[in-house]
């Protein structure tokens, strides 16, 4: 604080330029907190997804151990359009992540400095939009679709004949086999419906890249750097969402590589034992399952 009672990092603004800065003070740091916020919406969201999809994947393969072909030629095309949506939203969220280290940067830098950081943290936000827009194109033109002709299908594995289905009623109560398959058969519409949150992860995306576009206007005023600049309880805000974000992208890469794919192989589909459900209680079902595959 100099003599003068005024911080050196506000020489040069107009006093009505320094009124407006206080005055949307509150609404600038609100969009940080929404950002942050965003981050940990689209955590769960993406954790949700998964869950359902990973249970769909190995409680359907269990449910019909003498029809796996036929029921992995229908899981593996979901699984596939999946893998390339986390490609989407995982490079997307390289972007969001490296968008805010810039802002990180323009928080602790001097003013001279940061003009190279502003037009990174642009570049971060035009090509995070390419990955959205990508992702939306998996998700609206091919993975919906999908969803509708695998729903009638899977059940129609499940269900088998018109014989079968008879036997697997009659044999629920005391054959875990049959009640198990049974439960499956009769989840699949709810199970792929929820699948249809991918929705809600884009509309959680669009909503960031609002947010990041104010916060990037934010950037280029001078008035703005000026006032927040070494503000450690934003710079801490930065910060945090940051690490969330990273976060977020690791858990996408991870899902890919050890979620979604049989260990050592890129083609079969993981059955995870994790995933089973509540109805095997005994692991009769997946021992089965193991005994014949």
């Amino acid at each position: 604080m100099s003599a003068s009672g005024i911080n050196p990092r506000f020489k040069g603004i107009q006093r009505q330029d320094f009124l407006d800065i206080m005055k949307h003070a509150s609404e600038d740091q609100n969009e940080i907190t929404v950002l942050a916020n965003a981050v940990c919406t689209l955590l769960n969201d993406h954790e949700s997804f998964h869950l359902n999809l990973v249970c769909l994947i190995t409680q359907t393969s269990l449910a019909a151990v003498f029809r796996h072909s036929a029921i992995s030629s229908i899981l593996t095309p979901i699984r596939d359009i999946v893998v390339e949506f986390y490609v989407a939203t995982s490079a997307m969220w390289n972007e969001v992540y490296l968008f805010l280290q810039q802002g990180l940067y323009i928080l602790r830098s001097e003013a001279e400095s940061s003009h190279k950081n502003i037009a990174n943290a642009e570049h971060h936000i035009r090509a995070a939009q390419v990955d959205y827009l990508r992702a939306c194109q998996i998700i609206e033109s091919r993975f919906e679709d999908l969803l509708w002709d695998s729903e009638e299908l899977l059940i129609a594995q499940l269900r088998g004949s018109c014989g079968l289905e008879i036997l697997l009623r009659l044999t629920k109560r005391y054959c875990p086999l049959s009640s198990y398959r049974l439960i499956v058969m009769e989840g699949i519409p709810r199970r792929l419906s929820m699948l249809w949150d991918a929705r809600e992860i884009l509309a959680c995306c669009n909503h960031l890249g609002e947010v990041m576009s104010r916060i990037q206007i934010r950037f280029r005023s001078p008035e703005w750097r000026a006032y927040y600049t070494g503000r450690r309880d934003v710079i801490n805000l930065f910060a945090n969402t940051s690490y969330y974000t990273l976060v977020w992208r690791d858990r996408v890469e991870n899902h890919i590589t050890y979620g979604l794919y049989k260990f050592n192989t890129q083609v079969e589909l993981n059955i995870d034992n994790r995933y089973v459900g509540p109805w095997d209680p005994t692991e009769f079902v997946w021992k089965w399952y193991r005994f014949w595959r």
